[in-house]
């Protein structure tokens, strides 16, 4: 992989995570004859999975983040922007469902979106303390 490759994945991969969690989010809930499968799919997911796609995505999200954060040198402080950045928008995610056809947005799932992060950071940098302690 080339150094440019290198510099330009991180964003690249953070970006495209962000739009399919966006896709996702706002992706109306009350399907009508004649929408995609997707649509259809959203809408027979089961409560539980949806709630724990919630911790999976924004904390997937927070560890690209901060992967994609790299340049920061302080790691804390990398760590902080990666879990504001993915808080935040998972926050962002659940407003804008306010207007979404068959959405709702709760409290209760802007706090799994922050958990999510907060766990994906702390997984993430475990990974990383095990990788350092076997070079």
């Amino acid at each position: 992989m080339t150094s440019r490759t290198q510099t330009l994945l991180p964003p690249l991969l953070t970006l495209a995570l962000m739009a399919l969690i966006a896709t996702l989010s706002l992706t109306p809930d009350t399907p009508r004859p004649g929408d995609d499968a997707f649509a259809w799919l959203v809408h027979v997911t089961p409560t539980a999975l949806q709630k724990s796609m919630h911790i999976v995505s924004y904390g997937t999200l927070a560890a690209v983040l901060a992967w994609s954060l790299r340049p920061i040198d302080s790691t804390i402080a990398r760590l902080a922007v990666a879990f504001v950045i993915a808080a935040g928008f998972g926050a962002l995610m659940e407003w804008l469902q306010l207007s979404i056809p068959g959405r709702f947005s709760s409290i209760y799932d802007i706090m799994l979106n922050a958990i999510g992060a907060a766990v994906g950071l702390a997984i993430g940098q475990q990974m990383i303390r095990v990788r350092e302690t076997r070079l």
